[in-house]
């Protein structure tokens, strides 16, 4: 079973769907002809349960065939963990369409909970609470539970994320010095130089936090995303807009706001009411595009939601842009680290390290 499983690792790191699809079939079939010939086998139904997600079964496969091996009993409380752990990834994460249910969530979050009381040596259930937890606001919860997974994980992503928890609990210092620990021991990258880098800004340390920042960029130069938002707090307002430009941003007044503002700064008045009437002009095109859409996969009233949405953020733009422009206000940019995900499906063999899938397997 090893040895399948980690053949696929293999080749599903080489993002080559085509060439895992053959072996993703035999072990299915293997895998089930296992299962038929023992209910009760817990490494073939749980694995199992995993092949069906890589071959983009409906969600429901994978979770019948993790409650019928709860329904066959006889499982320890190692092994009922790993089965809620791995049912609690099938009811928070919709791969399709990225929508949970809150009775969804509830359940993966109860299904967490268990797990993490019946086996507290798994670094990947912490884990996962904890990122519902900061998810919800539940910070000082959401610290608790990620040291426990950095305490138990081997992979540095732990140690990121629970360095990332210290910040949204204002341990900005003790954020900082885990990082710059990560940093001496080569575990650099962009996330990790980025967070240095608001640590820094945050500590007032403008110089450390443009250095990290321009780590970072060395590190994924791509700039579609809030990173440039640094250079907006430390008022490199040339820097900023070089960044948006280079971006096809959905016209948002939220990210418009920092951007006049900029150009504001700068002198280029001129510029900005160009944008401002760029901005207008798309706006006012999709919103007719809207109207004249006949999708009949458009009811009304979702066509309705869309134009009050659209109708709505073109007021938006209009009004950050007099508030910038006319009042002087300068609009706020947020500065967050995120934490980086970490699949907790605990049999998936696309992510779970090979060493550990040797063990449980």
């Amino acid at each position: 079973m090893f040895e399948y499983a980690l053949r696929l690792h293999q080749l599903l790191a080489m993002k080559d769907y085509d060439q895992c699809l053959p072996l993703l079939q035999e072990y299915r079939d293997y895998l089930e002809r296992r299962l038929a010939k023992n209910p009760r086998d817990l490494d073939a139904g749980c694995q199992l349960a995993d092949i069906y997600l890589e071959l983009r079964e409906p969600f429901e496969m994978s979770q019948e065939v993790l409650h019928r091996l709860v329904d066959e009993g006889g499982l320890d409380d190692h092994a009922m963990a790993r089965v809620y752990t791995d049912l609690a990834y099938f009811d928070c994460e919709d791969l399709r369409t990225g929508v949970v249910s809150g009775a969804d969530m509830d359940r993966g979050r109860a299904y967490l909970e268990k797990a993490v009381a019946l086996s507290p040596d798994t670094p990947y259930s912490y884990s996962a609470l904890g990122d519902l937890e900061l998810g919800e606001g539940h910070d000082q919860r959401a610290l608790v539970l990620l040291r426990a997974a950095a305490r138990r994980g081997r992979q540095p992503v732990y140690w990121y994320n629970y360095a990332v928890s210290l910040t949204y609990n204002g341990q900005w210092k003790q954020a900082k010095a885990m990082l710059e620990k990560m940093e001496r021991l080569g575990e650099g990258g962009r996330d990790i130089f980025y967070a240095l880098a608001v640590c820094s800004h945050t500590l007032g340390d403008r110089g450390s936090a443009l250095h990290y920042l321009a780590m970072s960029y060395a590190a994924d130069p791509d700039p579609a995303d809030d990173r440039a938002n640094l250079y907006y707090a430390c008022g490199e307002f040339a820097r900023y807009v070089d960044a948006y430009d280079r971006v096809q941003w959905y016209p948002l007044a939220s990210g418009l706001g920092p951007y006049f503002y900029c150009l504001k700064a700068l002198g280029r008045l001129n510029d900005c009411a160009d944008k401002f009437q760029e901005v207008m002009g798309q706006q006012a095109d999709m919103i007719k595009a809207c109207e004249q859409d006949t999708d009949p996969a458009w009811t009304d009233e979702d066509r309705q939601a869309r134009l009050n949405d659209l109708r709505k953020e073109r007021k938006d733009v209009e009004s950050v842009y007099d508030r910038v422009v006319t009042e002087g206000v300068r609009p706020e940019a947020p500065l967050k680290c995120e934490l980086t995900y970490v699949c907790y499906l605990a049999d998936c063999v696309r992510h779970r390290d090979p060493e550990e899938l040797r063990a449980t397997l």
